[in-house]
């Protein structure tokens, strides 16, 4: 039965944990059906939801969601999805799922979860909101409008576990993992290639790697974070951006090199990590050297949902000032002694759920 419109009062964010992931399995399932998609769960993998359990409960490489309740229902009506990010912009907070039941759409609850959402990233001190849609999905794209939601300018490009081998090792002495120490390296580096240096660079589920000249100068870092694919129940490696210095932006040939050996290192730190279920790079539209050469040498594919072509993803995101508004605007809606403490006390049991 569909729910009635209703104000923000109405509806209630639960945290996933471990008292109620079970909960999440229905709800992919249906995402994944919805998008035309198949769950690893659903193709014999027994122990394939368990993982999923296990990474959101646990908060692995920073991946975390919660659940949307409306009008005292004992079942989620929305759930979410969401993990860190990192790029020039600086750290971010990914939406990896939204997914709202077909009988609760059109009453408010998808701007509230992305209110929550935004919220959310306020919080925890994060510069923007990124996240993918399919070109072909008119019904999300119409619902992200309303947002303001700006278009990236790279090219997402997929590649599957079966393609993260190392092409050859040139790698291993011009490039490096980044760590808190080389804070000041970055930013020198950002200072005179004309990017901002005001990004949270070294948080849990992010991974900055550097190329290097002779001298040992950064002269590229590609922007990484852990990613988890909740269809496939499993962690990779989402790189939003490569910077590359002023020398490289105007030298085909050099920067060709750099992003492969920059690829060859997040590909052997994936495999020391146990995070090799997929890598996705982003790539400047105008930059077509570096998408060719991706796609020859490491088998790479333009990220899509199906096999549809016009269901190619683009990434979106929301700034600070957007995602400022958004919240200003949710807050003066939300009743803030329900903003989940009732809802978390009535639903945070796992028995009161039922099976």
């Amino acid at each position: 039965m569909p729910i009635n419109q209703q104000t923000y009062q109405n509806f209630y964010m639960v945290p996933i944990d471990n008292t109620n992931s079970y909960l999440l399995k229905d709800l992919v399932r249906y995402q994944a059906m919805h998008h035309k998609c198949k769950c690893v769960w659903d193709s014999g993998d027994k122990q394939s939801f368990e993982r999923l359990q296990t990474i959101v409960d646990n908060n692995v490489n920073g991946t975390g969601g919660f659940y949307i309740f409306a009008n005292g229902r004992r079942e989620p009506d929305a759930y979410v999805i969401h993990m860190p990010i990192v790029s020039e912009q600086g750290s971010g907070l990914y939406l990896e799922d939204i997914c709202v039941r077909p009988q609760c759409r059109h009453s408010g609850l998808g701007l509230f979860a992305m209110s929550e959402l935004a919220n959310l990233a306020e919080e925890t001190g994060r510069q923007y909101l990124s996240w993918v849609v399919a070109g072909n999905n008119e019904d999300a794209l119409r619902f992200y409008e309303r947002f303001e939601a700006q278009g990236e300018e790279t090219v997402p490009y997929f590649m599957s576990s079966a393609d993260l081998r190392v092409s050859d090792h040139d790698y291993l002495n011009n490039t490096e993992e980044l760590t808190r120490q080389d804070l000041l390296r970055v930013r020198q580096f950002c200072h005179y290639n004309g990017f901002s240096n005001a990004f949270a660079a070294f948080e849990d589920g992010h991974r900055l790697v550097a190329s290097v000249d002779e001298r040992g100068r950064i002269n590229a870092i590609s922007m990484g974070s852990i990613n988890t694919s909740t269809f496939r129940a499993v962690q990779g490696l989402d790189v939003s951006e490569v910077l590359f210095s002023r020398e490289l932006r105007e030298n085909d040939n050099l920067r060709l090199t750099v992003q492969n050996n920059l690829i060859n290192r997040n590909i052997d730190i994936s495999a020391q990590t146990g995070t090799t279920g997929h890598m996705i790079w982003g790539i400047n539209r105008g930059d077509k050297v570096l998408q060719n050469s991706i796609c020859e040498r490491f088998n790479a594919e333009i990220l899509i949902m199906t096999d549809e072509p016009e269901s190619i993803l683009n990434r979106k995101f929301l700034d600070s000032r957007q995602m400022r508004k958004m919240v200003q605007q949710h807050k003066a809606r939300v009743i803030p002694q329900t903003r989940y403490a009732a809802a978390a006390a009535f639903y945070g049991k796992r028995g009161q759920y039922g099976e």
